[in-house]
């Protein structure tokens, strides 16, 4: 559970993207060769990386699929200025060894198969965390499991399909 609503798994990227608790709908033996039924898919743009492309209000990014945090994280100033800050989020964030804190906004992610998240964007003001992830991975910030709450996925590392399967609930 995740603020009240049901987790359908939590990834663990760092051990070769298995799952530590499968989803009820949902379930991928790791010798599958194809994928189970599913609405929308999310190609990694690095093979072994979780990392997903797609515009964050119109601007293009690259984002760390990370499990362990709830909202997207990026710093780019330029997705905040001018928008209304709708409050702050703490965030357990392990290279750093503790909480920090982050400023939220409004927030829309289009994927290019067509897949539109509306949620929010944490904001590391402090350009602090990502910039010392980027010293080994280019990307552009962390997409959370906000929208969890929205709709059931699963990871496949299935060679020449790996990425986010989306399912939506009915």
């Amino acid at each position: 559970m995740h603020d009240g609503q049901r987790i359908g798994a939590i990834l663990c990227p760092l051990d070769g993207f298995s799952c530590l608790m499968k989803g009820d709908s949902v379930t991928i033996d790791d010798d599958a060769r194809e994928l189970p039924e599913h609405e929308w898919f999310l190609p990694f743009a690095v093979p072994g990386l979780p990392l997903l492309e797609c515009k964050v209000d119109g601007k293009t990014k690259r984002l760390f699929f990370d499990s362990g945090m709830r909202l997207p994280v990026l710093d780019d100033d330029s997705l905040v200025v001018g928008k209304e800050k709708l409050g702050t989020i703490l965030e357990w964030i392990g290279p750093l060894g503790g909480l920090a804190e982050a400023p939220y906004y409004k927030a829309t992610f289009d994927f290019p198969c067509g897949f539109r998240f509306d949620g929010h964007l944490g904001h590391d003001h402090l350009h602090a965390f990502i910039e010392m992830i980027r010293k080994r991975i280019p990307l552009g910030g962390f997409l959370g499991i906000e929208f969890f709450k929205q709709h059931d996925l699963f990871i496949s590392a299935i060679k020449g399909k790996s990425g986010l399967a989306i399912i939506r609930r009915q």
